[in-house]
């Protein structure tokens, strides 16, 4: 995935530093492989729903080949699946490769 708004985690502590520097934002966690064809298919529009609201959340990406620490800290199961955090807390998951499931899912995020 190549870098736009969301910023590779590439270590577990890359990752927790990046979800402590959002305060109180929302947490975007794309988990995602390389050799994952619906990953690649759904990161433009994942991009462009994070560019609507670059400045209301944070957005990282996890290799789960490359950190897999963190795909099994949150139990990733399969790919495509980004999940929402609030702080360190799991607040919610999609999964699957439909940009207008994410899409809603990320709008009801942004509209609490």
């Amino acid at each position: 995935m190549s870098e736009g708004l969301f910023v590779p985690a590439t270590s577990k502590a890359v990752f927790d530093e990046l979800v402590a520097s959002a305060g109180d934002k929302p947490v975007f966690v794309d988990f995602y492989a390389t050799w994952c064809g619906k990953c690649e298919l759904l990161k433009p529009d994942l991009e462009a729903i994070a560019e609507q609201h670059k400045t209301e959340a944070v957005y990282i990406m996890v290799d789960v080949e490359e950190n897999d620490e963190v795909a099994e800290e949150f139990q990733v199961e399969s790919l495509p699946t980004v999940i929402y955090l609030q702080g360190k807390e799991k607040k919610g998951e999609m999964k699957g490769s439909k940009p207008e499931n994410f899409k809603k899912f990320m709008e009801e995020v942004f509209a609490k």
